[in-house]
């Protein structure tokens, strides 16, 4: 990926994410009395672990520890609403868990290929969190409003 390939998905993904915190703000401020009694939280889920390609980031093998890259997803939960962050790279309705990692084999639009090891799927966490999953919207992209 040439250099104003990634400066372009860099300001689009800033861009996008500063109109969707914008969007969910309402333009408003809540004051610190509000977020200590309402709570806002950040919750970190695993929505599984990624074989990385080194070649994308000009390394070898020598250079890293590992190719393992964690793939989180993120529920962010505010006084004026929910909001999904990244809802994994699988969608929950497209692998069935076992009793150990389900390896999921991903086939990219640009023609390459990763895997990915899932353990529990994001619907199950949310609902550990107190988010039945059946109540909210939870799909495979990127930001999802709750």
């Amino acid at each position: 990926m040439n250099n104003l390939k990634l400066r372009s998905m860099v300001v689009s993904l800033v861009v996008a994410t500063t109109l969707m915190v914008m969007a969910c703000s309402g333009g408003r401020t809540a004051s610190p009395e509000r977020l200590a009694t309402t709570g806002l939280r950040l919750y970190v889920f695993d929505c599984g672990t990624l074989k990385a390609d080194l070649t994308r980031f000009r390394l070898k093998p020598e250079e890293v520890a590992t190719t393992d890259l964690s793939v989180a997803c993120f529920l962010v939960v505010h006084p004026r609403g929910k909001l999904l962050w990244d809802a994994g790279a699988v969608p929950d309705m497209d692998w069935t868990p076992t009793d150990g990692p389900v390896r999921h084999h991903l086939a990219l639009p640009d023609g390459s290929e990763r895997d990915l090891t899932l353990r529990k799927r994001l619907s199950a966490q949310l609902a550990e969190a107190g988010y039945a999953a059946n109540r909210h919207r939870v799909s495979g992209i990127l930001a999802l409003p709750l």
